[in-house]
């Protein structure tokens, strides 16, 4: 681990939809399967142009379907972008997540009560109320760590897909479950 986080890290970006069906259809037609045109826009919208998710969706989206049907329907692609959610999830997620301090994780966890990005003034309310410097420096912190990025004048959002998904379903996990009670309220 101490040898992976010395890497120099390499930024893909964002890849486009357009490259995202020609990635998930080439490997395909290679093998003799074609994918429903359905099933093919599902699964290109559920990479979210994330490099690693269309490896992922690509390779279990297959997996899920019949060998003899030698097509990927829309329900393969619904098994396989839930079994890659929960690959980038232990994969990416989690590690990236370790790495951080305490603040951090809470930082991101109450960001992750919000359907899309995350309104700065509503961060400070739920971790420390009152203290918008407090805040702004551990934006700054994770910014910088490649976790969240600008999502216009005082919001947030996440980098990686389905990290806002992944917090919620594991908060507890790393002690941030009282910020699960807050967003039930």
């Amino acid at each position: 681990m101490t040898f992976l986080r010395r890497m120099d890290k390499v930024d893909l970006r964002t890849v486009s939809d357009d490259d995202v069906r020609q990635a998930l259809e080439c490997p395909a037609e290679n093998v003799g399967v074609r994918w429903d045109e359905d099933a093919l826009e599902s699964a290109v919208q559920a990479c979210g142009g994330y490099p690693f998710m269309v490896q992922l969706v690509g390779t279990y989206s297959y997996r899920a379907a019949e060998e003899e049907a030698r097509i990927i329907s829309p329900t393969d692609v619904e098994k396989g972008v839930a079994t890659a959610q929960r690959e980038i999830g232990n994969l990416v997620h989690a590690p990236a997540l370790d790495d951080l301090s305490d603040v951090d994780r809470t930082f991101l966890a109450a960001m992750s009560r919000d359907d899309g990005p995350s309104r700065i003034g509503d961060i400070v309310e739920r971790v420390k109320p009152g203290d918008s410097q407090y805040i702004n420096t551990y934006r700054r912190r994770l910014i910088d760590a490649d976790m969240i990025r600008p999502a216009g004048y005082g919001y947030v959002d996440f980098t990686m897909p389905y990290m806002r998904e992944y917090l919620r379903g594991h908060a507890a996990h790393y002690g941030m479950s009282h910020l699960n009670e807050q967003q039930r309220q």
